[in-house]
């Protein structure tokens, strides 16, 4: 019969409060054990290294042109990471971030854990930064999902012509180096939501190895 993990939440007090839940199906533990390794190449990459030295400075002209004058990653630098990021990224994987939260959630089934959880998807989804400061084109926020979705199935992914026309305004407004500057926000943020669930899903690999050998071990 499978174990049941515990996991210890450090509340805001300072106190930890232990968890238990049961364990994962096969195929969850599939869904995990290749999101640990698609944010693994993530995290390996030229972006997330040189990520510290990115800097996103827009200047707004009196003609309504935006564009940037910060430090930002090579075009090949960021296609790389793009490429690596695909099953996080890209909402309809099995290991999209979100549907990868949603796995967790439903599992661990933890009121605490479901707000730290929360919080990432914040970070994820741009809902911290449209909480800071507003920045829109028609309908359409430039710092959510809805935006970045459609530049990266416009310009990365599939190279669709409706998401493109979608764009127009924002193509008109936004030089080329505004374009990748907004989108290096938006991936950073991103990158860092992903860390937090990455660190949590390597525990619980580690978790369920112990497990397995203390099982093996003979008394």
């Amino acid at each position: 019969m499978p174990r049941p993990f515990i996991i210890n939440l450090t509340m805001a007090d300072g106190k930890l409060m232990p968890h238990t839940f049961p364990d994962f199906s096969p195929t969850q533990w599939r869904i995990l054990n290749n999101f640990m390794s698609y944010s693994d190449e993530g995290h390996r990459s030229r972006f997330a290294h040189e990520l510290a030295s990115y800097k996103v400075s827009f200047h707004f002209a009196n003609s309504g042109v935006i564009s940037n004058t910060g430090t930002l990653p090579e075009d090949e630098t960021l296609c790389a990471f793009l490429h690596k990021y695909r099953p996080i990224l890209l909402r309809s994987e099995p290991t999209s971030f979100m549907n990868v939260c949603s796995l967790i959630d439903r599992q661990v089934n933890f009121k605490p854990f479901s707000a730290y959880l929360k919080h990432l998807k914040a970070q994820y989804t741009g809902k911290a930064l449209n909480d800071v400061f507003s920045l829109k084109q028609a309908d359409m926020s430039l710092l959510g999902e809805t935006f970045l979705d459609t530049y990266l199935n416009a310009f990365e992914y599939h190279r669709d012509e409706h998401h493109k026309e979608r764009l127009a305004p924002f193509l008109e407004t936004f030089e080329p180096d505004a374009r990748k500057g907004l989108v290096t926000l938006l991936l950073t943020f991103k990158f860092c939501a992903v860390s937090g669930v990455r660190e949590f899903v390597d525990g619980l690999i580690t978790q369920r190895a112990q497990m397995a050998n203390s099982e093996k071990t003979p008394f």
